[in-house]
């Protein structure tokens, strides 16, 4: 998954990931734990915080922590409990981490956070239902604006996205 910053307001690059959250895509939307730390939204009650920026992978079974094969160094990817980089704030970005239901999406589309599903928590719908909400489990929470429209088909092949951040 990719997200590109385009207009970037406020960047945060003082997070940790939460080790004990799995792993996370790029353009993910997450929340704060009460450690201070982020991961991916995956359930009610926890308020969408900012709009992850790079992926967070897991350790490679029977090679040292903190290896990287040749072709990953110097890439912008984090490992399980690394230091992250959140955008918040608003700011406008392109993403391919997103879920839409239906025939595509219109410039103006409000997207939430998806949670409760594990292959899709922290990737941008447009579907309410199913999506993380302000904290108190119950109201439904905007987290970007789509700003450009995206057919069914270029959906389907998985285009990126303009978005404006909400949150």
């Amino acid at each position: 998954m990719v997200l590109i910053p385009r207009n970037p307001v406020n960047q945060n690059p003082l997070h940790r990931h939460d080790e004990d959250s799995g792993t996370a895509e790029g353009g993910s939307i997450v929340a704060l734990n009460s450690e201070g730390k982020v991961a991916k939204v995956s359930a009610s009650g926890q308020a969408p915080y900012g709009i992850l920026f790079q992926r967070v992978k897991g350790v490679t079974p029977g090679l040292p922590q903190n290896y990287e094969f040749p072709g990953e160094i110097g890439a912008s990817d984090a490992r399980l409990g690394d230091p992250v980089l959140v955008y918040q704030d608003g700011g406008t970005f392109e993403t391919d981490n997103y879920v839409i239901v239906g025939s595509g999406v219109s410039a103006g589309t409000t997207l939430y956070a998806r949670i409760n599903d594990a292959d899709d928590n922290g990737k941008l719908t447009d579907d309410t239902s199913d999506v993380a909400d302000n904290g108190d489990g119950s109201t439904a929470l905007a987290v970007a604006l789509a700003i450009d429209t995206l057919t069914a088909d270029q959906v389907t092949a998985g285009e990126k996205l303009f978005v404006k951040l909400l949150i």
